[in-house]
């Protein structure tokens, strides 16, 4: 017996809140009923090859009468964010043809990242000698999902201790917009239709990483703003190459024009290569915690996203810091953190 069913396409997994597509390519002689049945956890976002009203879309049941051309159906379905980091789910279909009936299941893992505070001892004690610093215990950050964290460390106002961007940081950040802004007035007269995309883009760049409640803007619209924003320019780059170059030069350009005031490189793109394999990226870990002498209250909460831009509950990481040293000092952010599996 022919099998009807010629191939059959679902991902292995998907971060939760994102897209995955689906295919099934079957006998194109076949003109009988298809049928998918999906869980709970995904939902359909689109279908290819099929009109409107050659289809039933149940509770969880896609019912298929008739394709446009056959031979061939597509689909898209969205993972929802669900409570559990790791979820195996069954997507099923089944083809009906006069007698003849096939059923073939496929697996998906849904997935997201699980990030939490494993250990936090009462104090973190940071040692200054001879102009250099160490620290001892450590805040346990860890991952216990598949998808990648990314992590923001908001202060609180009432905290003794403060962040902020490093000196050297400020100067470049301060060069490279201005650099990058005289560019782009360039750039947005030779091609004006994109001027608006352009200030878009910019409008959000200048909003500071750690989301501050005065701006009444919440991460996850943040991110996604930002999403759509980088759309429209990708979107734009797609469809005039001369644009795309443009913008592309007046970046690199203000880039590479500034970036040599920063002397500290080397030592924040070694950090971020040890904590690539624990799936979280801290996206404020070159700012500063400012510390004097004695004993300081860290009150901060550390803001966890992913990249499908989910958001979820804010993580306290309030600490006693103390300094061990005859004057003030200022520490990047990270290394009062560790990274690490949980349990460990």
């Amino acid at each position: 017996m022919v099998n009807i069913i010629k191939s059959l396409y679902v991902p292995k997994d998907c971060l939760q809140g994102s897209e995955f597509p689906t295919y099934i390519i079957y006998n194109r002689d076949f003109k009988g009923k298809i049928q998918i049945l999906f869980p709970e956890s995904v939902e359909i976002k689109e279908m290819y090859n099929v009109g409107e009203g050659d289809y039933e879309l149940r509770q969880n049941e896609l019912i298929i009468e008739e394709t446009e051309v056959p031979g061939y159906v597509g689909a898209i379905f969205k993972a929802k964010k669900n409570e559990k980091h790791a979820l195996s789910e069954k997507i099923k279909f089944v083809i009906t043809h006069n007698n003849i009936h096939e059923e073939i299941y496929r697996e998906i893992l849904l997935f997201r990242p699980e990030v939490c505070v494993s250990k936090k001892p009462e104090r973190v004690i940071i040692k200054e000698i001879d102009g250099n610093f160490s620290t001892g215990a450590k805040i346990t950050v860890s991952n216990e999902g598949s998808g990648t964290g990314i992590l923001v460390v908001t202060v609180d106002g009432n905290s003794e201790v403060k962040k902020k961007r490093p000196d050297e940081m400020e100067e470049f950040v301060k060069r490279f917009w201005e650099e990058f802004d005289s560019r782009l007035s360039e750039v947005k007269e030779e091609f004006s239709e994109y001027s608006r995309i352009i200030e878009k883009l910019i409008e959000l760049w200048k909003i500071p990483a750690e989301l501050d409640k005065e701006y009444m803007i919440s991460d996850e619209v943040y991110m996604s703003k930002t999403k759509n924003a980088f759309d429209n320019l990708s979107e734009a780059i797609s469809y005039d190459e001369d644009f795309g170059y443009a913008f592309a030069e007046a970046f690199v350009g203000a880039y590479m024009v500034s970036v040599n005031i920063i002397t500290e490189v080397n030592s924040f793109l070694n950090y971020l290569n040890s904590i690539a394999d624990e799936r979280m990226i801290l996206f404020d870990a070159i700012d500063v915690l400012e510390l004097e002498p004695g004993v300081q209250k860290f009150i901060a909460e550390m803001r966890v996203t992913d990249l499908a831009n989910n958001s979820y509950p804010p993580i306290d990481v309030s600490i006693e810091l103390m300094l061990d040293a005859e004057k003030g000092i200022k520490i990047p952010v990270y290394s009062i953190f560790e990274w690490g599996t949980r349990g460990n």
